[in-house]
């Protein structure tokens, strides 16, 4: 394990499911072995990688793999980029309203809730902040749920650069929060957005206006830059722009199997088989950004596969990668087009990264891979987290006897 010194720069969670949630039952010893490989993967590249885990993973792990770096703390799903915190900056986090149309109320619920106590335990102080049509509001115990104009978005649905303050976000944003364009509902049925699990929760809904794109584009870039700056929000420039949804995954409307920040002026946008698609996106982004920011064909080379549920695979999306303080990590599938992925980055990184394949086969299946299985703290934030981890894995080492028996 690492110094507190070495750890407090910068670190990498990952969520393994607790074992009272059955739902990843099946895929259990994949997503095990995957956590695995990342963890040897940031070993590697002098970064420090913690998983939040009950007493029963962190057994598992522990007895299976030796893997001991673990934050006592239950986590309702594996997909911890959606639902944790977003570092905006070295001193800014917030978290984003947690209400995925592809989910039911129930699932969401369950998520949510133990998102925010988590999140409540390490940052009791109002350290995070939710955002919302009237501004960012301090997430404090018992008061961290969401409002009627909180901002619905998933992690997976915004690709934010902190250094030049863009963000990359998907016409989903808008049909989640129709108030965004002063409007009830984006729907196909006119009725405001409700969670139902929905394979394609805005199938047959009118198309999103010029108009409304930019309207919601000059709202979004206020609410970050009132999210770094609360009492001088005029005077941070953030640029966002807004893309269609990925077409060959209707369910998710992420961005992050669409496009992902290489460099601080480089993005990375799959290159859709179809050209006119692949120009339809680089001429939004182009929009928005310029001719400062270049924009990088990716390898894309999706499966038609789907998981349980309707979840379409995820194998074959590289731009799905990982980018740290020291490193970037590219997913890879056991396909020629890992070694153009991984030159692509090699390439393109501004600086001295280590670039770095994580064997994401396993658990593409499910709909993500490496960056949405993992979210990436920095600075007094990461140390924050480090230290707690710290002293619980020291709690952990001294009561390994205390674990439960196995059943």
């Amino acid at each position: 394990m690492l110094a507190l010194t070495a750890c407090c720069e910068a670190l990498i969670l990952l969520s393994p499911p607790a074992h009272h949630y059955g739902y990843y039952d099946s895929k259990r010893s994949a997503i095990y072995s995957f956590v695995n490989t990342f963890f040897e993967a940031a070993a590697g590249a002098g970064e420090q990688l913690y998983v939040v885990a009950d007493n029963r993973t962190r057994r598992d792990l522990s007895e299976e793999y030796g893997l001991n770096d673990a934050i006592v703390g239950v986590l309702d799903d594996i997909w911890i980029r959606d639902f944790f915190v977003t570092q905006l900056s070295d001193t800014t986090l917030v978290r984003f309203g947690y209400r995925p149309m592809y989910l039911n109320q129930q699932e969401i619920s369950w998520i949510d809730h133990s998102a925010r106590r988590f999140v409540e335990q390490i940052w009791p102080r109002g350290e995070v902040s939710l955002l919302s049509g009237n501004g960012p509001y301090p997430c404090l115990k018992d008061a961290c749920e969401m409002r009627a104009d909180s901002l619905v978005l998933d992690g997976g649905g915004i690709v934010w650069e902190p250094t030049t303050r863009r963000a990359v976000v998907t016409e989903r944003v808008l049909r989640d929060n129709p108030w965004l364009v002063g409007r009830l509902s984006l729907s196909a049925d006119g009725l405001p957005p409700r969670p139902m699990g929905a394979a394609d929760p805005y199938a047959g809904a009118p198309a999103i206006t010029s108009a409304d794109l930019e309207h919601a584009k000059s709202v979004l870039e206020r609410l970050l830059a009132e999210a770094l700056s609360p009492t001088n929000a005029s005077g941070i420039n953030v640029t966002v722009a807004i893309v269609p949804e990925e077409p060959s995954a209707p369910r998710l409307g992420h961005v992050d199997g669409i496009c992902n920040w290489l460099a601080p002026s480089t993005l990375a946008l799959s290159n859709f088989s179809d050209p006119s698609t692949f120009a339809l996106f680089a001429a939004r982004l182009a929009a928005a950004f310029g001719d400062d920011v270049n924009i990088v064909p990716f390898p894309y080379y999706p499966s038609s596969d789907v998981w349980k549920d309707g979840f379409e695979s995820a194998e074959g999306v590289y731009v799905n990668f990982a980018r740290t303080r020291y490193a970037i990590y590219v997913p890879t599938f056991g396909a020629p087009a890992d070694s153009e992925a991984l030159a692509l980055v090699a390439e393109h990184a501004d600086r001295p990264l280590a670039v770095v394949g994580v064997d994401a086969r396993a658990v593409a299946i499910m709909g993500g891979s490496v960056r949405c299985l993992s979210t990436f703290l920095w600075g007094a934030t990461a140390g924050g987290v480090a230290l707690i981890a710290l002293v619980l894995v020291s709690i952990l080492y001294a009561y390994k006897e205390s674990w439960e028996p196995r059943h």
